[in-house]
Formats: structure tokens, C-alpha cells, sequence
């Protein structure tokens, strides 16, 4: 089954994000994956990025506000499940269910 992302609180709280495709966007702008429409989040804010050899990473790409995990601004993290993300204003929680 395929990670998801729970909004924890801001304009997605309650949401459960499927995390599907290799590459996931987050940003203002509406060509990315998830479009967060709040002026705390740069039009292309981060990515989170499957790589077969390491799991998900999530990165900042050069947004205003940073990226967090558990608090701590990161450029570049490997996620692992429980982790709490914060993207402007918004914070999500990455899930992984257990493979059955």
C-alpha cells in the first residue's frame, strides 16, 4: 500500500494524500501535485521524490519559509514513518500502513 501524508492542521487538515508517483510537489502554483494556497508557502515550496535505494525523500527546493521535520529545517531528508512535515503553515504526518 502507498504512503499517504494526513493533514494535521492548516488548509488540508484532515486530508489523506496518497503519495503514488515518484515525484510529489507541494506549492502555491497550480501545476504542482498538492497546491497549498496559503502566502506562507513559495509556488514551488518541496518535493518528496521515491528513490529505489533509499525510500522517500523529501526536499526544499530553495522555498522562502523552509521545510521542517519534526521541527527541524531540513534541506534534504530521508522520511521515515511518523514523521511530522511542516510546509508553511501546513502540517502533514507521513504514514506508511504495514505491507500484509
Amino acid at each position: 500500500m502507498a504512503p499517504v501524508l494526513v493533514g494535521r492542521e492548516g488548509l488540508l487538515a484532515g486530508e489523506r494524500i496518497p503519495i503514488v508517483d515518484t515525484r510529489v510537489t507541494f506549492g502555491r502554483n497550480a501545476g504542482n501535485t498538492v497546491v497549498i494556497a496559503s502566502p506562507s508557502v513559495s509556488r514551488f515550496h518541496a518535493e518528496i521524490v521515491f528513490d529505489q535505494d533509499e525510500g522517500y525523500v523529501l526536499r526544499d527546493c530553495g522555498s522562502s519559509n523552509g521545510t521542517q521535520v519534526n521541527g527541524e529545517e531540513v534541506e534534504a531528508r530521508l522520511l521515515q514513518p511518523g514523521d511530522e512535515i511542516t510546509i508553511g503553515d501546513q502540517e502533514f504526518r507521513f504514514e506508511v500502513a504495514d505491507a500484509m
